[in-house]
Formats: C-alpha cells, structure tokens, sequence
C-alpha cells in the first residue's frame, strides 16, 4: 500500500505577508503558559522559503509573556517555545490572548477571542488526526503481509485478496473523509485568508478534483480581500488548473480523435452509448502496467455489458507502445498521437501523471475520475447493473 504524504510541515515554510496593515496600532500578543515561567517564548513570521523570528518574551513568574509590534499585513505566524512545540496564529495588528500549557503547548493551546485561529487550530488538528489513522492502517497492514509472508505451514488461511481489499477499503474511507473535511473548511472560511492554507493540504489531484470549490474560494478573496498576499499566492496555485473547470463530474467530457495502431482515426464520441474508461497511460509507466491487469480482469467481466476502455498512450514510440499492448493483453480501444506530453488528448485533460482515468457515461458525461482496483469494479457494477 502506498502511503499519502499531506505535507502538512510543508506548507509553514510557504507562506509570505504583505500589504495594508489593518490599523496603526500595532499587535498586542499576551497570555498564559503553564509551567513555563523563566522560559522564552518566539513569534516567527513565515516568509516564502524561511521562517523568521520577529519577537520573543520570558515568560514570567506568574507564567504570563506580552509581545507587541506591528505586522504589515494579517498572516500566518508561529508561537513558538521550542521546535516541535508550536502554536500556528492568524496575527494581525489587534489585540490576541492565547492560553497553554509548556509541556503540550501545540496540542492544548486557546486563542478565545481569535475565531480564525480557532478554526485554524481545529483544522490543523484534524489533519494531524487523520494523518496518523493512515499510517496507523498502513503499518496494520504491512504487520499483517509480514505475518502472512512468514507462514509456511498453512498458507490457504489467508486470502491476500481480502487483506488488500480489507485495509485499502479502510485507507480509503479516511482519505474520503479527510477530502470532505478540507472541503468544508475551504467552503466555510472562503472569504478570509484560510483557504490559502488549506489548499496546502490538498494533494495534485484534489486540487484538480476540487477545481470548482478552490476557484469560488479565490473569486472570493478577490472581492474581500483583493490586496492581500494570500489572494496572490492562492491564484497562483489554483490558476494553474483551470483547465480542470470543464472536467469536473458531471460535465460533457471533451471530444478526443486521434489514430489507433493501424492508423486509422478513433473518436471518443464514436463509443457513445456504452460506459467507457478513458486510460491515460504509456508503456514505459510503470504504476500504469501495474494496475493494467485490474483494468483487464474488469474489462473482462463486464464488456458484454456495454463497458468499453478508450487506451490513450503517452507513448513516443509506435513499438513499444504496440508491444505493450500485446503483452498485457489489453484487448481494447486504443489510440495515440505518439507526442509523449506534448499529446493533444493530454493537453485538453489536463493529465500532469499518470495513469488517470475518466469514467463517462452513454451520454458522454464524466460520472468518476482516476478509480483504480476495487473502487472502480464497484462503481462499473454500480452503473451497469
């Protein structure tokens, strides 16, 4: 199983801050930290690349610390006791009160009077939280094949199909639930300069998935927020996909008309009427021979029931291209420009990696994307049966 990485760290050392302050007062940043009395408490900005200290205090005998200063623009800063022991704050020139304790201050940590940093201290909580049931799932599941590969006696006990189904239903679920919940955190805060720290969270292909949601979140800091940093650096990571509006599900998928291994032209529209894959794939990928023999064991079991594969290889090579084909058996519709990915067809789906499929229905329309193994059996059986 493959594990997904969130880049959850990642994202701190991307951010930057500039523009109007919103007054001239300046920040004021106290509070209470248990158990942290005699100790030093830093506050970094996050500048693009790099993260800088911009002020510290000591925490007194009565465990309180103020700081105040000026920022130039509200963003996203760092209260800092030690390394890994750290509290994210949206800060702007007002006043801010935040409450913890030394030991766990990134874990127990309250900003009462903040609600942007409550909600971003509760987001980022529950990333942590769904990061870990994936890498709890994945070392399950690795202890299991371990256990599994070292059973020489009765080998029938356990079926390998079921473990893999079992854990990859289970990875899954929380990857879906994971999506919804960055989902509606974009949705709900799409006027404030959070959705740019969302969007760190969301994998290529979310982003891609999620084009619509991330483009009306940026429409929006447009016209609330037109002069902050944030909104820059949200179109710059969300403009990239635009062409992704038009394949969103639900929409007419494009039309794509190139030449199959004998020449001749194959349009998409030319299987309208049947559940058709489109395959984005190519001899020398590696995951997409890998995942061919699921794509054959469907295909199989399920084109006597108007089911069809479109192949689009990102080959450059006629050869290995057809000798692909044969030798995993892919007995399906096929066809290629041979412009690796320059491809026309590629350019018009947007395809940045693949394999990465669309699944259209007899009217042509997108139902699914980049379903691999299980899921996609069970929305094929679902749609035909």
């Amino acid at each position: 199983m493959q594990k997904i990485s969130l880049h959850i760290l990642v994202l701190f050392i991307t951010l930057s801050a500039c523009g109007n302050a919103s007054n001239n007062q300046g920040y004021t940043l106290k509070g209470t930290i248990k158990g942290g009395e005699g100790k030093t408490i830093y506050l970094d900005e996050f500048i693009e690349n790099d993260v800088i200290l911009i002020d510290s205090a000591k925490i007194s005998s009565k465990q309180t610390f103020l700081m105040e200063g000026f920022v130039k623009e509200k963003g996203f800063y760092r209260l800092r006791l030690a390394d890994n022991n750290f509290a994210v704050l949206v800060l702007d020139n007002q006043k801010i009160e935040v409450e913890g304790s030394y030991a766990n201050f990134s874990q127990d940590y309250n900003t009462p009077k903040s609600t942007e940093t409550t909600a971003l201290k509760t987001f980022f909580g529950q990333m942590q939280a769904n990061t870990k049931q994936l890498d709890d799932i994945n070392q399950a599941y690795s202890n299991v094949m371990q256990t599994r590969q070292n059973e020489q006696t009765a080998p029938q006990i356990i079926n390998l199909d079921s473990i893999k189904t079992y854990y990859f239903d289970r990875y899954n679920a929380v990857m879906k639930s994971q999506s919804a919940l960055k989902q509606a955190f974009v949705r709900q805060h799409k006027n404030t300069i959070l959705p740019f720290y969302a969007v760190g969270f969301f994998e290529q292909q979310e982003i891609q998935d999620n084009y619509t949601l991330l483009d009306s979140a940026y429409q929006s800091m447009k016209k609330t927020i037109p002069n902050s940093k944030y909104t820059q650096m949200m179109g710059k990571t969300v403009e990239p996909y635009k062409v992704y509006a038009n394949l969103q599900i639900g929409k007419q998928a494009p039309e794509i008309n190139l030449a199959n291994p004998q020449g001749t032209l194959v349009s998409l529209s030319s299987l309208r009427g049947k559940l058709v894959l489109i395959d984005f794939w190519a001899s020398w990928c590696g995951p997409c021979r890998q995942e061919n023999p699921n794509v054959v064991r469907v295909y199989n079991q399920y084109k006597d029931k108007g089911f069809e594969v479109y192949g689009v290889s990102l080959d450059k090579e006629k050869t290995a291209w057809t000798k692909a084909i044969a030798q995993d058996q892919l007995r399906w519709t096929h066809v290629s420009d041979l412009k690796f990915w320059e491809s026309e067809a590629a350019k018009t789906y947007g395809v940045r990696s693949i394999p990465q499929t669309y699944l259209i229905d007899g009217q042509g329309k997108i139902v699914a994307k980049n379903l691999r193994g299980q899921a996609l059996e069970q929305k094929i059986a679902a749609l035909l049966n």
